[in-house]
């Protein structure tokens, strides 16, 4: 790998070998061992709370990847200790406390505790309200915040939580998260039988994707809750013809795969 700043004479070899070095990665480690073993130091580094909390952050999204569940809530649990024992609105590092906070709601669904990570998720949500960001955290809360509401089938709390992640992503305007957060509106409304109301939501999605060309990858999502709204509002045969597309679609991505 060579600089393009200072022409083709200067590698970044010594470089490379100097960031191993410092960081302990060996040659054997993969990107994700390369990851671990960065976030620890910088979670390690004294005296310096913003790179700490930074580390941490990291370095529990790393264990999360590794299935280390009990781990990364403990790293969670770290980083709010740095922040003076509680995520408040009032911190400087509030985006940052924020985001520990959004990943903790999601380790304790993917643990099972799904009434805990709703109630845990009811504060943030608070906080969001509250405090002034300087980063767009909406896509983390209509993903992580919403889905144990819809893991315990909570139809009153997923409309609530996916509404007012709605909102925050439109303050902000990334159309991502514009998409997936429409999409969350109206898996809610399917939980609560409101056929229609969920199918706007999710035609507002699609209209997105084709407006901005942002959030294909929720394209199936949406395929599939809008068949069931057709089925809940009575229209059988656009129900069905959707799904045939959508089985056809499928297929076709796998032979493809298979071709590759």
């Amino acid at each position: 790998m060579e600089s393009p700043a200072h022409g083709k004479t200067i590698p970044y070899l010594p470089l490379l070998e100097l960031l191993r070095n410092r960081f302990g990665i060996t040659e054997n480690d993969g990107p994700r061992e390369a990851r671990r073993e960065i976030a620890g130091e910088l979670a390690d580094a004294v005296s310096d709370s913003p790179v700490q909390l930074f580390g941490r952050v990291l370095l529990s999204r790393s264990l999360e990847w590794q299935a280390r569940l009990a781990e990364a809530l403990r790293i969670h649990g770290q980083a709010v200790e740095i922040g003076g024992g509680e995520i408040r609105a009032e911190h400087a590092e509030f985006d940052v406390l924020l985001v520990v906070g959004v990943l903790r709601a999601n380790v304790l669904g993917m643990l099972g505790r799904h009434r805990e990570a709703m109630e845990f998720s009811e504060r943030l949500l608070a906080l969001l309200r509250r405090g002034g960001r300087s980063m767009d955290l909406s896509g983390l809360a209509a993903d992580y915040v919403t889905r144990p509401c819809w893991v315990l089938g909570d139809a009153e709390r997923a409309r609530r939580f996916s509404s007012e992640a709605l909102r925050e992503v439109q303050c902000f305007g990334a159309d991502r998260n514009v998409v997936f957060a429409l999409l969350a509106c109206g898996i809610a409304s399917c939980l609560s039988l409101r056929w229609e109301e969920a199918d706007g939501f999710l035609e507002r999605a699609r209209e997105r994707i084709a407006v901005a060309g942002a959030g294909r990858e929720w394209t199936m999502l949406i395929d599939g809750f809008q068949v069931l709204c057709w089925a809940g509002m009575g229209d059988a045969e656009r129900s069905l013809d959707l799904a045939r597309r959508g089985v056809e679609k499928m297929r076709a991505d796998a032979v493809n795969c298979a071709l590759i």
